[in-house]
């Protein structure tokens, strides 16, 4: 699998089911149908900058830093401008990072889930 920057994270049955949903029965036709679909109008555009900017939910950018397909220089950074982050967040990985980078982007998103928990009171000690 080419878009997987660790293969050994990976197992050859995860492999196996990939290959199963995207050439069987109908030898990929339904995965291409799916490629096909993803909307580059502007109105579609719109709405994924509306759902990544200026909500109520934290948001960041995590990319495969070596993505060969959307490098984070180019794709990356359009998502970085559409969500207004002033950084893209990367780790070790490819085009799918999150099939062998899974703890790393974990770590991410609890740190930015750390930073923006509101500080918890220390327990008051009885006078007793």
């Amino acid at each position: 699998m080419q878009g997987v920057g660790d293969r050994s994270a990976v197992s050859d049955a995860e492999l196996d089911a990939y290959l199963l949903l995207i050439k069987q029965p109908d030898q990929g036709r339904a995965f291409l149908q799916i490629m096909r679909s993803s909307e580059r109008t502007p109105v579609k555009q719109a709405l994924y900058r509306a759902v990544v900017g200026g909500g109520p939910c934290p948001v960041q950018a995590i990319w495969g830093a070596d993505d060969p397909a959307m490098t984070p220089a180019v794709y990356g950074e359009k998502a970085r401008a559409a969500a207004g982050l002033a950084e893209i967040g990367t780790v070790p990985g490819k085009h799918f990072p999150q099939e062998d980078q899974a703890p790393a982007i974990a770590c991410k998103v609890a740190a930015q889930a750390l930073r923006l928990a509101p500080p918890h009171p220390l327990p008051r000690r009885s006078s007793s």
